[in-house]
């Protein structure tokens, strides 16, 4: 075996080196695997943490708000005072911290936490159960009004947010499903969502799917809650039996509003619509399909076809 001398001086045995990438792919792979890991650990904490740093400051804020210490000027003027201190800092607005304020109200409240509850959802981890598409009680029918206890979400006196610092006031402890998704994503489902119902399930929904901002925006405009949860009623009962998930895993609607076709039209104008406007045609039919070319050829009987 051939040896090569380092920088001091010790001699290294050399190996025969494959110039072929792919007879080390699985080692390769391998390594990636533990950098993909490790990434998306930290980048789960930091999001993590953003949600309990805005979830604190809401319920600090929401707390001065109820006692009447503070009023709207003060809250401005704390927008002022964190720009003061930190320039470089975004998303600390005066309507910022108002949404922080609700979203600590909306989420903190007796009826919302009966809502996580009823659906056995007050021990939810974002990193363990995003592999559900949904959540199920023994029946394993999604979102079956079936009541878990009247465990709820309790106050947790002083909460220390860091060394030696802590909040006087009492703040209700952060419901773990609240990590299913980001803080651009519950902006919208709090001000889309009608319900605590509604807003448990795109939560979860947009946690289950990775869903971006825009694609979560079109999955409320197209109530892909009624889609989803509807479809269970549209199946045979054996299937129900035999595959408890399937009424999640079928999609029997498929909306085409974007296309701005008539009542009736012909199939190549349908055709024309769909490649016009692929990217919203394959998100409307799921995350698990991909464009791949406009036109394939086919060989059938020895005729060629597109």
């Amino acid at each position: 075996m051939a040896k090569k001398k380092t920088s001091e001086g010790d001699l290294l045995p050399v190996a025969k080196t494959d110039n072929n990438p792919l007879a080390y792919r699985d080692e390769f792979e391998t390594i990636y695997g533990i950098i993909s890991s490790h990434r998306n650990r930290a980048m789960n904490a930091v999001h993590n943490e953003s949600l309990l740093m805005l979830w604190e400051v809401g319920a600090f804020v929401s707390d001065r708000l109820k006692r009447a210490d503070w009023g709207d000027g003060v809250v401005r003027m704390l927008a002022d005072y964190i720009r003061t201190r930190n320039p470089k800092a975004k998303g600390w607005s005066y309507s910022t911290i108002y949404r922080m304020v609700r979203f600590y109200d909306t989420y903190s409240s007796e009826e919302f936490t009966q809502t996580v509850n009823r659906y056995g959802m007050q021990n939810y981890l974002a990193g363990t159960e995003r592999k559900e598409l949904l959540p199920t009680n023994e029946k394993n029918v999604p979102f079956e009004l079936a009541q878990r206890g009247k465990d709820k979400i309790v106050s947790i006196g002083l909460t220390q947010i860091d060394d030696g610092v802590t909040v006087p006031f009492e703040i209700a402890q952060i419901p773990s499903v609240l990590f299913a998704t980001g803080w651009s994503n519950h902006q919208l489902i709090m001000n889309r969502c009608k319900t605590d119902e509604q807003r448990l399930f795109y939560m979860l929904y947009a946690g289950r799917e990775q869903l971006e901002y825009k694609e979560l925006q079109r999955a409320l405009k197209t109530d892909a809650m009624s889609a989803i949860l509807g479809s269970n009623k549209m199946q045979s009962e054996m299937m129900k039996q035999k595959y408890p998930q399937s009424g999640i895993m079928f999609k029997d609607t498929v909306y085409l509003e974007m296309f701005g076709l008539p009542v009736k039209y012909r199939e190549s104008k349908l055709r024309k619509k769909i490649i016009a406007h692929m990217k919203d045609f394959i998100l409307e039919m799921g995350k698990d399909f991909l464009f791949i070319d406009e036109e394939h050829r086919l060989t059938v009987g020895g005729k060629h076809s597109r």
